[in-house]
This record gives C-alpha cells, sequence and structure tokens, in this order.
C-alpha cells in the first residue's frame, strides 16, 4: 500500500467516514483505482506493476518479493522514461 500512495500521491480508498473506507478495503470485488488513473505521470508498467502488488486476492497478487523485485528491473527502462 506504501508504493502505491508514493506514486498515486493518495491512499488507494477513500470514503465519506472510515466505516466506508474500511468496507471498500474488506470488499474482495471493489478493485482499487489504477495509480495512473489517479496520477496521470505513474508510467503505465508501474501502475500495472502497483495494482497486482495490491491486489486484494491472494492468488492475484506476486507471490513473493523477489518477483516483484524482477518485474520492477525487468521494466525498469519505461517507467523511467514516463511511458
Amino acid at each position: 500500500i506504501l508504493g502505491y500512495e508514493l506514486f498515486a500521491r493518495r491512499k488507494p480508498m477513500v470514503g465519506e467516514s472510515q466505516q466506508e473506507v474500511f468496507r471498500a478495503y474488506a470488499t474482495l470485488d471493489v478493485k482499487f483505482p489504477a495509480a495512473r488513473s489517479i496520477n496521470p505521470a505513474v508510467p503505465r508498467a508501474l501502475s500495472d506493476m502497483l495494482a497486482r502488488a495490491v491486489e486484494k486476492r491472494l492468488e492475484a497478487r506476486y507471490p513473493s518479493i523477489p518477483m516483484l523485485l524482477r518485474d520492477l528491473l525487468k521494466n525498469k527502462s519505461s517507467y523511467l522514461a514516463g511511458a
């Protein structure tokens, strides 16, 4: 979540009350908005990686930090270029 907040510049879920925000976090079918949709400066490849990293369903997330790091390094040129 911290990485998402760093790039999107806000929390993934916002609401009128803490209960509303908690419900959004707890509901599996409510997806976080793409970081790029909040902050267009976030490159598409990085936004996609952030989405996978904060996926609510465990089986859809990165299985390990090394796998996330692998993708970060593999796509480094695209998000450094702002693609």
